[in-house]
């Protein structure tokens, strides 16, 4: 018994550890694939340390499996996934960029392994570690908007940002240049993004310290040890709400009030009063930490908002123009998919074909998470991914979400009309299986 505490204790501290240094881009580019002798971040093959970690706990897994069990592991629905695998290499072959592919393929395993460690960490340990990750991008991100340039440090995977230098994201209102918040992702959109989850996880506390108050009869002689845990709990929302409002991100800033009003409604709905009383009282924070964005920014969020100017015209423009990055009359594409990873590369050189020639960092993928999919992945493969949610639906093993995980999963629908982090990055990949992974019932990998 002392060894299977030991051992659940080792877990769950390094699944907390790694939900902390999941935003930190900490890797080891083994592999860099160029476009016109130019780096392309697309094309940066690298082994991030949140990758590493990752496989040491599914190593761990299933190693604790493999001793505790006398029968084989077996997958149900093994020979279609080995079908669905098999079919997804062989198309990795045929990539304008194997390489790339391969990669990105990878990637999409590993990430989906995760479910099974996001499921076998206390629920406590899982919300701490997504809250605790996003104040620390907070405090991060204060020093940002203070100094108005980030540092670059390689050991944390950080490149230089600053408000002077062309080709940083910033909000330009007035006769001022400002920077938009990055913290230690690549860009601000992919940091509102992440900031979503930590959000929610503040919610997921909020809720279970009130939850357990209730339980005690609000008595102040028995609810004074959730004091400073609550105390704690609000402070890091407070931080990750203006993280969020600095990266001035539309999409996540959108995703975030739309959620929370949908909430509210539902819990009005279902007569969950207490979770009624904290949605509103976190819409309520969330409109007063905005307002004191504003007043410290006055006209920055107007302007993103209002998309004023020449920067927000051209953001828009390039959104615009990425949708077209489907050719719907190229039928191979369409069944077969462009590839994986191989969306921007095929857009940059079919917009090179004249005489004006872009830089590759100019071409971007298509700012539609659904969209981006059907492109690099074709037909037959969204079909088998809508075979295997219909299979798991029949099967009952997605379970009834609770309001936390649907507000979650409200957010990331929302945020994937509108951008491509999750399929494109190794942090959004890995995001969207965390997602996921709330809706299904407990993983049964051993029959």
């Amino acid at each position: 018994m002392k060894n299977l505490f030991k051992a659940d204790f080792i877990f769950n501290s390094l699944a907390f550890i790694l939900l902390l240094i999941l935003p930190w881009q900490t890797r080891w580019i083994f592999q860099s694939i160029k476009i016109a002798d130019q780096t392309w971040e697309y094309g940066q093959l690298g082994l991030y340390a949140s990758m590493i970690l990752l496989i040491i706990l599914l190593a761990l897994y299933f190693a604790n499996k493999a001793k505790n069990t006398s029968c084989h592991p077996r997958v149900d629905g093994e020979g279609v996934l080995v079908l669905f695998i098999l079919y997804l290499i062989i198309l990795a072959f045929f990539s304008p960029l194997s390489t790339l592919s391969f990669y990105y393929l990878g990637m999409l395993i590993l990430a989906s392994l995760s479910i099974l460690v996001w499921q076998k960490i206390k629920p406590a340990v899982f919300y701490a570690g997504l809250l605790a990750s996003g104040a620390v991008q907070g405090v991060f991100v204060w020093y940002q908007m203070l100094m108005q340039t980030s540092p670059a440090n390689k050991w944390f995977g950080l490149a230089t940002h600053s408000a002077a230098d062309l080709g940083t994201s910033v909000v330009q209102y007035d006769l001022n240049r400002m920077l938009r918040a990055y913290g230690s992702l690549p860009h601000p959109n992919i940091l509102g993004g992440f900031l979503l989850f930590s959000l929610w996880a503040g919610i997921w506390w909020w809720l279970h310290l009130y939850s357990e108050s209730k339980e005690e009869s609000w008595q102040i002689s028995k609810i004074k040890k959730h004091l400073w845990p609550l105390v704690v709990v609000l402070v890091s929302l407070i931080l990750v709400l203006f993280a969020l409002f600095f990266t001035f991100s539309r999409s996540a800033a959108l995703a975030w009030f739309v959620s929370l009003a949908v909430l509210i409604f539902i819990a009005i709905f279902r007569k969950k009063f207490l979770a009624l009383q904290i949605f509103t009282k976190a819409f309520l924070l969330s409109i007063a930490v905005l307002l004191a964005v504003n007043f410290l920014f006055p006209g920055a969020w107007v302007t993103r908002l209002k998309a004023q100017g020449d920067l927000e015209a051209r953001s828009l423009a390039e959104r615009q123009l990425s949708f077209q990055q489907i050719d719907w009359h190229n039928y191979q594409q369409l069944i077969l998919g462009q590839g994986l990873g191989a969306n921007t590369y095929l857009a940059y050189q079919k917009n090179n074909l004249g005489e004006q020639k872009l830089p590759p960092y100019v071409v971007q993928p298509i700012h539609n998470f659904y969209l981006l999919v059907l492109a690099e992945s074709g037909i037959i493969t969204c079909l088998f991914l809508l075979y295997f949610l219909f299979s798991a639906w029949r099967k009952k093993l997605f379970q009834k979400p609770n309001l936390i995980s649907l507000g979650l999963l409200i957010s990331v629908l929302l945020v994937s009309l509108l951008d491509h982090y999750l399929w494109t990055t190794w942090t959004g990949i890995l995001l969207l299986f965390i997602t996921l992974s709330l809706f299904i019932h407990p993983v049964r990998y051993i029959e």
